[in-house]
């Protein structure tokens, strides 16, 4: 399989043992880079762990960096003209990897493929669904608008070499550190809209990736906001918005009507939403909240979610077909059966 799965993890053994374990017993012939912040002792039990699953091609290699940075610093270890990206306890679908592949290989247009997502947690009971991003408009500051108007994370899609590469080269890493100190903005945003800005992505059918939310996944989330101040954010969005228009500007060679207030205001706007306007707090500005406001929140929402209406009704229909509850997705005769049970013979035999 011509794919390069990186693999971040961090003194989480038992995760990245499953992980692993689930591509040994699927017999996976790609190359799994694992970014192994760990320390030395939780380094060692994991290695001695791979060392065991001979017949996977295992690059195991110690970082201190964050997972998107760990990346950047070790993109010479790629073997394959596919790659991508997932945490530690999710699962990318050998099946859907390949329809990605394959689908990329006959449609040049796109640098990115990915197929259906969905989220899974214990006690197994219920199946959420986690819609990857769709970008098809030509226009790559058109692309980065619609990306952060409907944001969904492109890591775990299936990705050229050549544009993974960019896309993780798009900046100096030193900069990165010293300007861009806010997490959600370096660790995902940032690289996020080079994906955008790059080129189109298709959303194709298949399962392609099962995602595990859990109590702790939240509580490191929640955290990241106490190891930067609001300051740190304002740098951090303006050394944001200033690498993405010179990008747009370079993939955009007629003259368009934006600026770089545009950007920034777009890329503020994604970050207020998850940071709870820590933007604006750090303004000073004090955004109330009568019913006026929130009148005006979901007329607004309802607009920006007119775009992604078609793949709306297309999940609404498929789950109306029950393809994807957990009961069909178990029925040997549902198409995703095949590619869902060796993830749930993995969730059920492992816990963290």
């Amino acid at each position: 399989m011509k794919i390069s799965i990186f693999i971040p993890t961090k003194n989480r053994h038992n995760y990245i043992k499953r992980t692993v374990k689930y591509y040994f017993d699927q017999k996976f012939l790609g190359q799994i880079i694992i970014l192994d912040g760990s320390s030395n002792k939780f380094f060692k039990k994991n290695s001695e762990f791979f060392d065991e699953c001979k017949s996977l091609n295992i690059t195991h290699l110690k970082t201190n960096q964050l997972p998107l940075l760990a990346i950047k610093e070790n993109l010479n270890y790629i073997e394959n003209d596919f790659c991508s990206f997932m945490g530690d306890d999710d699962y990318l679908i050998p099946n859907g990897i390949n329809k990605s592949i394959n689908f990329l290989i006959k449609n040049h247009k796109f640098h990115s493929a990915h197929g259906l997502g969905i989220i899974i947690s214990k006690p197994l009971e219920n199946i959420g669904h986690y819609p990857g991003p769709q970008l098809l408009d030509q226009n790559a500051y058109d692309r980065y608008k619609f990306h952060f108007s409907n944001y969904a994370t492109p890591f775990f899609s299936v990705t050229r070499k050549e544009i993974f590469i960019k896309i993780f080269n798009s900046t100096d890493i030193n900069n990165d550190l010293k300007f861009c100190k806010d997490r959600l903005i370096l660790d995902e945003y940032l690289f996020s809209a080079f994906y955008a800005v790059y080129g189109n992505i298709k959303r194709i059918n298949c399962l392609h990736v099962v995602r595990e939310h859990h109590k702790k996944r939240y509580e490191e989330k929640i955290n990241w906001e106490k190891n930067f101040s609001n300051e740190d954010t304002i740098t951090s969005i303006k050394y944001f918005s200033k690498i993405i228009l010179e990008k747009i500007n370079l993939k955009n060679t007629n003259k368009f009507n934006y600026s770089i207030y545009d950007v920034e205001k777009i890329i503020t706007k994604s970050v207020n939403g998850y940071y709870k306007n820590t933007f604006l707090r750090s303004r000073g500005i004090k955004n109330k909240r009568n019913l006026i406001f929130y009148f005006k929140y979901f007329i607004k929402y309802l607009f920006q979610k007119l775009n992604m209406l078609e793949y709306v009704i297309k999940f609404i229909n498929l789950m109306k077909n029950n393809k994807l509850s957990l009961e069909n997705l178990l029925n040997k005769n549902n198409e995703y059966f095949d590619d869902f049970i060796g993830v749930y013979n993995s969730f059920n035999e492992n816990d963290s």
